[in-house]
Order: C-alpha cells, then structure tokens, then sequence
C-alpha cells in the first residue's frame, strides 16, 4: 500500500509512512474532523496534460532562432536576385533589332 499523504509504499498496509506520521504528531486531527483525500489519478492526470512553461532566457533564444531564419530567406532571396540581375545578359542575349546587328566605322586616311 502506498502513503495517502506523500505516496510512498508503506510497510505492513498503514495508510501513512513513518516520516508522515512524525510531522502528524505535532498537529492531531480531532476525531470528529472530515478528511477529504486528494483523487491521485485526477492529479496524475493533470500533470501530465500541463506544459511546461519557458523560461525567459529560453524564449529569447527561441526568438532569436526564428529571427536568424528569416535573416537567411532575406540573404538568400537577395543573392538569387542579384545573380538573376547579373547573369541576365548572358542567359536572354540582348535582342537587337533588324539593321542593329552590325557596326559602321568611318575609314581612316
């Protein structure tokens, strides 16, 4: 049997351990008093369904995580651009129109 206070396993089926029991001394309970006991399995229960909460230092790193992911999409997006921008002359050649396609100089003498 377990301890109906702390939850440790008793000796012999006693409701309480030992260690219980000595801090109970020092405040007895009159025999006429109603004692509600804690359900166990709804306490059980609710624990396991809270989450734990973040500290402050683990949310700014959470934050700062997030921001430096948005920092690369930014630099990468900017690089894909300015390559674009840059090799664009050498994937669509420059169309120049009938006549355009040569160069007249002038003769020298």
């Amino acid at each position: 049997m377990s301890c109906m206070k702390c939850g440790k396993d008793t000796e012999d089926g006693q409701a309480f351990c030992a260690h219980c029991l000595e801090g109970m001394d020092a405040y007895p309970v009159k025999p006429d008093a109603h004692i509600q006991l804690p359900n166990r399995k709804a306490e059980e229960s609710s624990k396991k369904q809270t989450r734990k909460s973040r500290s402050r230092k683990q949310r700014q790193a959470a934050n700062l995580r997030k921001q430096i992911r948005w920092m690369w999409a930014v630099i990468i997006l900017l690089l894909l651009a300015l390559a674009a921008s840059l090799g664009r002359d050498t994937v669509i050649p420059e169309i120049k129109l009938p006549g355009q396609n040569y160069t007249y100089t002038e003769p020298t003498t």
